[in-house]
This record gives structure tokens, sequence and C-alpha cells, in this order.
């Protein structure tokens, strides 16, 4: 992946949980929970994890405003993070924000 791509994606994710953002960039937000929860010393892994899981968080509200779902699906069925890496977005508009 190009470094251009890369910024533009992370650019999507790390702002709060309004918006939308595709499926790229919703795999590229567990990368700096899965970083922080491995470097992290012992005494200080469960406030990695816990900053990490709200930017996992964050992208899978917008990820499922890309599929045109409230964010909230993402915290209250356990299934729905991993099935939303593979369904796709909507190619419109929606209430949500335009479309990637």
């Amino acid at each position: 992946m190009e470094t251009k791509n890369f910024k533009r994606v992370w650019n999507r994710i790390r702002y709060g949980a309004s918006g939308r953002v595709g499926r790229m960039g919703y795999a590229v937000s567990y990368v700096p929970y899965l970083t922080l929860t491995t470097i992290a010393p012992y005494e200080l892994k469960p406030l990695a994890a816990i900053l990490g899981l709200a930017l996992v968080a964050f992208a899978g509200s917008k990820r499922c405003h890309d599929a045109g779902i409230r964010g909230a699906w993402i915290l209250l069925i356990p299934i729905v993070p991993l099935i939303m890496l593979f369904w796709p977005g909507q190619k419109h508009e929606n209430r949500f924000g335009p479309a990637l």
C-alpha cells in the first residue's frame, strides 16, 4: 500500500465515531490496538487495551455507517465486528455521509 493511501485511510478513522470508513480503514484500525497491547509494559497493558479498543470501536461505528446501519450494532452484537470486515459499504450517499 502506498504511503499516501495509508495516510488518507488513517485520517478517516482517527477522528471520532461520526462519518464513514471502508473495509480497509476498518481493518487498519486493528493495527494500533495490536501494537499497543503487544509492546506495552505489563503495568500499562490494561490502559493500552482500553485505548486500542476505543479506536477500534470508533472505526467499527464508522464501518457500520458505511454499510447504512447504526454504529451501536458494533457494540451490541459480538459477531458484527467480524461481519463488518466482509460486508460491502453502500455505493451512494446515506444519512451518515457521502460515499467513499
